[in-house]
């Protein structure tokens, strides 16, 4: 696909392996998570829990609730994610559109991406990168103040999380 070749999975594969083969990612860990929640604190829960994923995560989700993921998919990992949605994977109306939350939040919002059918949406995730810059981060940081202020201003600056980076703080190395 980045070469500008089209990539079309034949018929009769799975919507998550169907998405995998198009969307082209080259991820060493793939996190498949099936529905998200539908009640309101699960969902959101869900969503906030992402960040510590690390490689690809996949997840369906119902025409109705796709706008309001990508909206909390963007919330949540940052609008500049690259993701993939796939519509009707392996049938006549297939539609596969790539591109950052933020793009493909508004081609929805717009009616580009028709809110009917079956969909299947992968997205990177920043997991593995920003504890590690944390991490680094609150190393520094932990020389020169009290433990819960290096991890809260690591994590202002990393976009990881200050409970774990303040939690491993106290943990024996692996």
């Amino acid at each position: 696909r980045a070469a500008g070749a089209q990539v079309i999975p034949g018929p009769g594969a799975r919507a998550l392996t169907a998405l995998l083969l198009a969307a082209g990612r080259a991820a060493e860990e793939v996190h498949f998570l099936g529905f998200p929640p539908r009640a309101s604190g699960r969902r959101e829960a869900f969503f906030r829990g992402l960040r510590k994923f690390s490689g690809c995560v996949v997840l369906f989700e119902a025409p109705a609730r796709v706008a309001d993921a990508l909206e909390r998919l963007a919330e949540s990992l940052g609008g500049e994610a690259r993701a993939v949605v796939g519509r009707e994977l392996t049938k006549v109306n297939e539609q596969i559109a790539d591109g950052t939350l933020t793009q493909l939040r508004d081609r929805a919002a717009r009616g580009e991406i028709p809110m009917r059918g079956e969909f299947c949406i992968l997205v990177e995730t920043p997991g593995d990168r920003e504890l590690a810059n944390g991490r680094e981060l609150f190393a520094a940081l932990r020389k020169e103040m009290p433990p819960r202020r290096a991890a809260a201003l690591a994590a202002q600056f990393s976009g990881a999380s200050a409970d774990d980076l303040y939690r491993e703080s106290f943990s024996p190395p692996a």
